[in-house]
């Protein structure tokens, strides 16, 4: 039998771990040595990530119990340690593979007739049970191992997929917790685990969704070192319950033309997270980094769905909010689960180190933070324009090379963590040769080549779910947050620029922090933001042998110069300080990441307070003041957004900039600004340039007297530092 956590037992200082009973009296060992020779082996061998498909569940209630599923195997030989572990995952196919299975970008075609071919790549579609993974890490200090999941159902929103959307409802249901209590021990000694009401299960057994079972490898033999339940971050159901307005998590589209029937809205349950608790005696290695050796773990762990269909009742199963789902008529009084080793699983996932390592000083203490101000970028060398037509930037590294100096040496970020998602459109190109120019200690490169499921555009009959991006967001939150006071989650085409008396980001964000209890309750901090426009000034005439051809003796097309940076050519904005109201919709955020439990790219869409508070209506997409609050733009900071404004957009630029009509000014693609005087003030005299365009746009005093020089003047210097 496994003695579980709770009844782990010392002699004077030596604490005995959790172990095989049965095991240790058939071994020649002591147990203690017994265990040492479990948790720190010299791994002799690797164990090949495995997926467990089971059959789909059956239907009926009370649901009809599962004693002995039909399983298939199948096997990623290419995972086998902790190297790259995040960026080796199966989660899709590469681009070598696009011939056949087509591109996840844009073109969509239905997955449910491919699912059993498409599983040696990613085995969720033809088994929806298992999470769709996208990074797997243990918590700094060794007590959780962090999953980091997609819900692929949200790739496959149009109603022209419903066999998707009708076999991929699991990807809900594992979003739904459920209550389990062990009733004994199956036949290999792991527990035996039944199906039950909220006040009949276990203490861990109220709220969780997964078996995590622990294992290492010992004379060639595995050994079962502890099970846990899984824990929610929060309750999904009460986090969508408690949105205003909000629809149940599972909605089905009821006709061809129902768009809006499968969820699109809900962008808060997009990404999974979930944590697996570490047994206690394995915590310290874990935490350490002993258990992994030149990247070989010596623990490994089975992740085990328990297999319900998704509730489809608004209310949810929380012990908070009364419900309408009754756990005996929907599952019966006595359904047994299978054992681990008969049950659809996520097999042999290697336990790797934390992602970064702290000294037991600094784990006892526990409150020290590394950094105060992080940033977390997903960023691409080449990439794919929302909808079906694709485009390289092949400026991208002058890009990401001058926002990373003015954002480490100007605003003063402590480091920025960069998810490289160059390989989900090329295998041979990464970012490397430009990460490779700055310091360790302040630059991170993380390999992340996992593909956006869908690009469409967002008023597409089925809109775009940006998986990558959105699960690499919550990755870096989760990696990288309890190492920081603040994170700023941003794209290489948006700058946080200072004003007033502020001549950095960190230094306002300090004084903020310190000043009167209204601020001191800020956790989130909104850059509202509008798309900048290029300046005309510093752009050149550009020309192909397709759209961009000469036209009368002049380019039709334009493009920014060379020589110029992206600060000063798209320091143009066609509105005034401060923004309007409506650019809250694009807003980007600074947040203390202990405060947020789920941020979506302009949204903190879960905070700290639906545990607090489980009965405060949330709204669906900004938080109350004070703790979310408006940054000003006049006297704190802004957002210059400088969106890459391609050749072709500009096609035609020189009919569509001569109207001073406010509602003609934004057919025109690039920007013409208005004069100021010396300290920045707009003179509005002159509506035409002497050529005849429209002044359109508005410089800011503060990038064109300040930042812009500083800048140039850092980009000349030979390295970084």
């Amino acid at each position: 039998m496994i003695v579980g956590s709770s009844l782990c037992f010392g002699v004077t200082s030596v604490v005995f771990f959790v172990f095989l009973a049965w095991k240790i009296q058939d071994a020649d060992l002591s147990p203690a040595l017994l265990m040492e020779n479990l948790l720190h082996p010299l791994p002799t061998k690797m164990l090949p990530l495995e997926a467990y498909l089971e059959e789909p569940l059956k239907q009926g209630r009370p649901l009809p119990v599962r004693t002995n599923p039909r399983l298939s195997k199948v096997v990623f030989p290419k995972i086998q340690s902790c190297k790259d572990l995040q960026n080796n995952l199966p989660v899709d196919h590469g681009v070598d593979m696009d011939d056949k299975f087509g591109s996840t970008v844009g073109e969509l075609q239905p997955m449910y007739p491919l699912r059993e071919e498409y599983a040696s790549i990613c085995p969720v579609d033809a088994d929806p049970f298992l999470p769709w993974l996208h990074d797997i890490f243990p918590s700094q200090d060794g007590k959780y191992l962090e999953f980091v999941a997609h819900n692929k159902r949200r790739c496959r929103t149009s109603p022209a997929f419903a066999e998707d959307l009708r076999n991929l409802e699991p990807q809900v249901a594992i979003m739904q917790s459920v209550s389990v209590r062990r009733t004994g021990f199956s036949s290999n000694g792991s527990f035996q685990y039944q199906l039950s009401s909220l006040t009949d299960a276990d203490e861990d057994g109220r709220e969780t969704r997964f078996i995590c079972q622990f294992r290492s490898i010992n004379n060639e033999e595995q050994e079962i070192l502890g099970e846990t339940l899984s824990i929610f971050p929060y309750n999904y159901e009460h986090a969508n319950f408690q949105k205003k307005n909000s629809k149940p998590m599972l909605t089905r589209p009821k006709d061809h033309d129902d768009v809006r029937g499968a969820h699109n809205e809900q962008i808060w349950n997009s990404v999974l997270h979930f944590r697996c608790p570490i047994p206690e005696q394995l915590q310290s290695i874990v935490a350490q980094g002993s258990s992994v050796i030149n990247d070989i773990p010596s623990i490994y762990v089975d992740l085990v769905p328990i297999r319900t269909p998704a509730r489809e009742t608004r209310e949810g199963y929380n012990p908070n909010v009364e419900s309408l789902f009754d756990p005996i008529m929907e599952w019966g009084k006595n359904h047994l689960l299978p054992p681990v080793e008969k049950s659809g699983r996520w097999s042999n996932i290697p336990v790797c180190r934390p992602p970064e390592l702290r000294t037991e000083t600094q784990r006892n203490i526990g409150t020290t933070k590394k950094y105060f101000l992080i940033g977390c970028v997903w960023v691409s060398a080449a990439f794919s324009t929302r909808g079906d037509a694709s485009s390289v930037d092949d400026s991208i590294s002058q890009r990401l090379l001058e926002w990373l100096v003015y954002h480490l040496y100007i605003a003063r970020f402590d480091h920025v963590y960069i998810y490289d998602n160059s390989q989900a459109h090329s295998q041979n190109v990464t970012l490397e040769s430009i990460l490779d120019l700055f310091p360790k200690d302040r630059v991170t490169r993380i390999p992340w080549k996992h593909r956006v499921c869908n690009n469409n555009r967002p008023m597409h009959m089925n809109s775009g779910e940006r998986s990558s991006q959105y699960a690499a967001e919550t990755s870096c939150r989760l990696r990288y947050g309890p190492s920081t006071e603040w994170i700023a989650q941003l794209d290489v085409d948006e700058y946080l620029i200072p004003v007033g008396n502020w001549t950095n980001i960190r230094s306002w964000l300090k004084k903020l922090i310190l000043s009167e209890e209204t601020e001191r309750a800020t956790h989130i901090l909104s850059f509202f933001q509008t798309r900048a426009v290029p300046n005309y000034e510093f752009m050149e005439p550009y020309v192909d042998d397709k759209e961009c051809k000469h036209f009368a003796g002049s380019a039709t097309c334009l493009t920014k110069r060379r020589n110029v940076t992206f600060l000063q050519a798209y320091d143009c904005e066609r509105t005034p300080l401060p923004k309007p109201e409506w650019a809250w919709r694009a807003k980007k955020q600074i947040y203390r990441p202990d405060y947020v439990l789920n941020h979506f790219v302009h949204y903190s869409t879960v905070t700290s307070r639906l545990r607090d508070y489980p009965q405060e209506i949330s709204p669906p997409f900004i938080q109350r003041h004070p703790f979310e609050r408006r940054v000003d733009e006049l006297t704190e900071g802004f957002m210059l957004h400088t969106k890459t404004t391609y050749p072709i957009d500009t096609k035609g630029w020189d009919r569509y900039c001569r109207s001073t009509l406010d509602e003609k000014k934004k057919d025109c693609p690039i920007g013409f600004s208005h004069l100021q005087d010396e300290k920045g003030l707009v003179k509005t005299d002159e509506a035409l340039t002497k050529e005849g365009f429209a002044r359109n746009c508005y410089k800011h005093h503060r990038i064109q007297h300040n930042l812009i020089s500083k800048l140039e003047e850092l980009l000349k210097q030979n390295d970084c530092e």
